[in-house]
């Protein structure tokens, strides 16, 4: 696993800001905890909500709820949770129409977002010789390209009002940040 270039700086300016930062994964809790680990985000993250834990974790052994310094919450059901802007929002004590949802999943993170009253925002990362291999990481995540079908619960109005971005920058564009409550 690796990081793109732009998510360390975006951390970094979201978290200077005062903005709090949640993580939701498709990734059970076992398994979350050492990417995060490995990836050196344990402090740029408030709370990751995962998929429940189904058994032994893989490789290692468990970290189940914990990693570094970030609380992880197992949610009720596997991401895409239909309670989850719920949950998540209730938790944070911040309203739904105050938070933004970034995905690169119209399925699993915009329409959830949106239905659950959030912002949403579509990540479409662009090829070049630094993601080399994303295929691989869609392989093995068993996530499949998806088409317009997938997200038929979205309507083409919903799906307009979502910016669709390529570096988690360019969210500066179409958003204002600020501190929980501002």
């Amino acid at each position: 696993l690796q990081l793109y270039r732009d998510v360390v700086p975006a951390l970094s300016r979201w978290r200077a800001a005062g903005v709090p930062i949640v993580g939701y994964s498709a990734a059970t809790s076992v398994n979350i905890a050492p990417r995060i680990r490995l990836l050196g985000l344990a402090g740029s993250f408030d709370r990751i909500y995962a998929s429940p834990y189904a058994g032994p974790p893989y490789p290692g052994r468990s970290t189940r709820g914990r990693t570094a310094d970030v609380p992880i919450v197992e949610m009720a059901r596997p991401k895409p949770d239909p309670d989850a802007v719920p949950r998540i929002t209730s938790d944070m004590g911040i309203p739904p129409e105050a938070t933004l949802f970034v995905g690169d999943s119209i399925a699993s993170d915009i329409a959830p977002a949106i239905e659950g009253g959030a912002k949403a925002a579509l990540i479409r990362r662009q090829a070049d010789s630094t993601t080399e291999w994303l295929p691989g990481l869609l392989e093995v995540s068993h996530r499949s390209a998806e088409t317009r079908a997938d997200s038929a619960s979205l309507s083409d109005k919903d799906l307009v009002q979502v910016p669709t971005v390529t570096t988690l920058s360019d969210l500066w564009r179409h958003f204002t940040f600020g501190a929980s409550g501002t």
